[in-house]
């Protein structure tokens, strides 16, 4: 269990994922997770901009895989473009 401002990183030649988030519970053998009030991010060489995923808890069943609910999704540059961003749900 970890709390605060929670980083999770994961990297491979193609992407890095990254989740933030205020509280997870992390299984590290399993690499499954369960992020509260969280932030994935995507970065792969492949697209121009990371994708974000934003949701009030984003479940990691492998290290591939991940479920939410009412998630917000958006790709921007800046911080101060996520304005733009839409809701989808999942």
């Amino acid at each position: 269990y970890l709390t605060g401002n929670v980083e999770i990183r994961s990297q491979t030649d193609k992407d890095m994922t990254l989740i933030r988030a205020a509280e997870v519970y992390y299984d590290a053998n399993r690499h499954t997770a369960i992020a509260l009030k969280a932030d994935l991010e995507i970065k792969d060489k492949k697209m121009l901009f990371p994708i974000h995923f934003q949701a009030e808890e984003i479940f990691q069943l492998n290290p591939k895989l991940f479920e939410a609910k009412n998630v917000l999704v958006y790709s921007t540059l800046l911080p101060s473009d996520r304005c733009r961003r839409r809701s989808i749900h999942w």
